[in-house]
């Protein structure tokens, strides 16, 4: 398992893929910049215990696609897609305080 630790302040962004995916790993991320992918965060088997959005995460299906993961934290900023903000299936767990747009 990989430890991620994210602190971004500006873009980031994945042509033809996901800004950010943690696939079997251990992810703290706090985003105040603008992160955009066709998901912009994918979690597959991960999990996220450090979750701090206060800028804008985006994707082109989905803002946040989570599989057989566990994400806890919270948005005070936008999370958007352009089916799902957050596609969560696959025995997946959200605990999330969103008080954003989205």
């Amino acid at each position: 398992m990989s430890d991620l630790t994210i602190l971004n302040h500006g873009g980031l962004t994945g042509v033809d893929g996901q800004a950010i995916d943690a696939i079997g790993s251990s992810l703290d991320l706090s985003n105040s910049g603008a992160i955009h992918g066709t998901h912009g965060v994918e979690l597959g088997e991960s999990t996220a215990t450090s979750f701090v959005n206060t800028g804008s995460i985006s994707g082109d299906v989905d803002g946040i696609h989570q599989h057989s993961s566990e994400l806890t934290g919270s948005n005070s900023g936008t999370i958007s897609g352009v089916e799902t903000g957050f596609s969560v299936h696959d025995s997946s767990t959200l605990d999330f305080v969103n008080s954003g747009r989205d």
